[in-house]
């Protein structure tokens, strides 16, 4: 092969990966947006955890947060107040972009004031503290809880996470 025809070969290969790179983006963007559009209609808050996208349209003072911190990320900060369902699908409060989370996999609940979780059958399991669950559970604070790859801190008095992550983390999400 000539010298001439392996640069032009290179060249058209460069152009095609940087085609699919944009069509990748896009479609992200777009899909995001979908989401972002559908969802702001039906709810005061609605999360999408795994994507790193939130949407907040009101602070609604809830004394119990869900708090999401991944590595190299601020963390996420969704209020708990009455009953949120949590899983892939957009009706959820919390939304899991996640593969391993069912549509509708768990709900968090307020009884008598206590907070309580529960499995909705899905087919991974809630894991409360790396332990799976059976039934129904009180939350603590502190505890953790993953669903699919997505691991949350429920924190009983979330006033002061938002006090001392205002501080340290600028605007929240």
């Amino acid at each position: 092969m000539s010298y001439a025809l392996v640069i032009m070969l290179l060249r058209y290969l460069f152009l095609f990966m940087l085609y699919a790179f944009l069509v990748y983006t896009l479609v992200k963007m777009f899909r995001l947006l979908k989401y972002h559009d559908h969802n702001h209609e039906h709810s005061d808050h609605i999360a999408y955890a795994g994507t790193g996208f939130t949407s907040h349209n009101s602070r609604n003072g809830a004394e119990a947060q869900l708090v999401k911190a991944e590595e190299g990320e601020l963390s996420r900060i969704y209020p708990v107040k009455g009953s949120i369902y949590l899983g892939r699908d957009t009706g959820n409060q919390i939304v899991i972009a996640d593969p391993k989370a069912s549509r509708r996999h768990a709900r968090i609940y307020e009884n008598k004031g206590q907070y309580w979780i529960e499995d909705l059958g899905s087919k991974n399991g809630v894991f409360l503290n790396d332990i799976k669950l059976s039934g129904p559970v009180v939350l603590a604070d502190g505890d953790t809880l993953r669903i699919g790859n997505v691991t949350f801190v429920f924190v009983r008095w979330g006033h002061e996470v938002e006090q001392s992550n205002a501080r340290g983390a600028g605007a929240q999400c």
